[in-house]
């Protein structure tokens, strides 16, 4: 990724500029994102297959998947708390900020918008070699632009091919410019201005990176109210946390559950909310337009600290399903993944890469258990609890290629939300390897 020429291009055109700073270090642009500019949507209208083949869907991303699912955690990367682990082989947590900065995400827009309606899409007219452009100014908004043309683009979750780039990473860097920072001179930070095709490295921001945050939202005050955790029952959702107000003066935001229009504030608000327990609980029903995403706490006023992080909820709603990468300690080698949802009545398909085996692999399959373990056995760890029920032992004659399986659970609305370890394996007349597991959650079919 040439971002050299990504920033002289958009100096051109009145986008994220680079102001060098007297140290090697981040820089700014000027300007910040007020409260009420934290709002994130995408126009998919990326062209690339690659852009929206991610069938994987996480739960603390809940409801997308594809090129949306990857841009949605792009920008909540800056986020002031971190997720619980994404499932990315790659990246263990998402939203390493620190800092009195959350992102909230809005869903789908109906188009591409203007420069100040904080959307991300596609442009098939970029020139040279620009891979994506942020415009600005910041302070009523942005607009970041993928160049569909010029490159192809790939959603991930990870082992992005060096025939592609990133639009995870992509989208972490870029939103770095919408938040008001420039490129720094630092290697190995998000903002450092190189790159390359099928690097995910720019995913994770750098010690630079959060100072450069810190820089224009400060550090993570202890005014600013914090959510731990959401609870549903009865059309009504529970938010648990800290540091809300304890007047009627409290905002709760949800993402929008409807596509929508380019010019529009599509936050999903409901106004003058009190909280209870010293400022540790609020209650509200659940709006009848909202949908699965997030959710978030503003208090009275306008700071960055009167802002609570993003909270993931699925507002009772059933999941797609989620497979999640898990390898115990890391020594087992990654050659197991799945390649569809996990979802009642659907065929659930997996795959062993077999082709790292010594001597070729005689054999393939999968384990598929209803308890998990961690097992140091002669070939790898064991990551399934033999012990518990199970659900799948899958098994066929190998190549030593990629080998493909499937099992298909029932259709029985009682399972949904079940869980279930996944974990490939090879062998041969001399040898067996474990491979990495997966961490199944059965959804529903959206």
């Amino acid at each position: 990724m040439n971002k050299n020429q990504l920033l002289l291009s958009s100096v051109a055109l009145g986008c994220a500029a680079m102001l060098l700073a007297p140290a090697e270090a981040f820089s700014k642009i000027g300007g910040e994102l007020g409260v009420g500019q934290r709002d994130i949507r995408v126009s998919n209208n990326f062209s690339d297959a690659g852009s929206n083949n991610n069938v994987r869907g996480f739960p603390d991303f809940p409801g997308y998947l594809g090129a949306e699912q990857a841009i949605w955690k792009g920008a909540a990367e800056w986020s002031s708390a971190a997720r619980a682990p994404s499932g990315d082989i790659s990246q263990s947590e998402i939203g390493n900020g620190g800092g009195n900065f959350d992102v909230l995400w809005l869903g789908n827009a109906s188009g591409v918008g203007g420069t100040n309606d904080n959307i991300v899409s596609a442009i098939n007219t970029c020139g040279g070699g620009i891979i994506a452009f942020t415009e600005t100014p910041i302070s009523n908004g942005w607009r970041i632009r993928y160049c569909d043309n010029n490159f192809a683009f790939a959603d991930g979750p990870a082992n992005i091919s060096s025939l592609f780039f990133d639009l995870q990473g992509v989208m972490t860097h870029e939103y770095g410019h919408a938040l008001g920072l420039g490129h720094s001179t630092v290697g190995g930070a998000t903002m450092f201005p190189s790159g390359s095709p099928g690097s995910e490295a720019e995913r994770s921001i750098a010690s630079d990176d959060i100072a450069g945050l810190h820089c224009i939202y400060g550090a993570m005050s202890g005014a600013k109210p914090v959510i731990s955790g959401v609870s549903i029952a009865g059309g009504n959702i529970t938010i648990t946390g800290s540091g809300y107000d304890a007047g009627a003066t409290n905002e709760v935001w949800f993402t929008n559950g409807s596509v929508t229009g380019t010019g529009v504030d599509a936050r999903v608000r409901i106004f003058n909310v009190a909280s209870t327990g010293g400022g540790t609980s609020i209650v509200v029903a659940i709006p009848a337009n909202a949908g699965m995403g997030d959710v978030m706490v503003k208090n009275a006023g306008g700071m960055h600290t009167d802002l609570s992080n993003a909270f993931p909820t699925t507002l009772g709603e059933p999941l797609f399903g989620a497979s999640v990468f898990t390898n115990g300690s890391g020594t087992n080698p990654t050659c197991f993944m799945s390649t569809s949802l996990p979802q009642l009545g659907q065929p659930f398909n997996m795959q062993v890469d077999a082709s790292g085996h010594p001597g070729g692999a005689g054999f393939s399959g999968v384990l598929v258990y209803a308890g998990s373990a961690l097992i140091p056995i002669a070939s790898g760890e064991l990551l399934v609890n033999l012990g518990s029920p199970q659900f799948g032992f899958l098994i066929g004659a190998s190549g030593g290629g990629i080998d493909s399986y499937s099992v298909t659970p029932v259709a029985n609305p009682s399972f949904l939300g079940a869980q279930a370890t996944a974990q490939g394996f090879t062998f041969s007349l001399t040898s067996t390897v474990l491979c990495n597991a997966e961490s199944i959650t059965l959804g529903a079919a959206p």
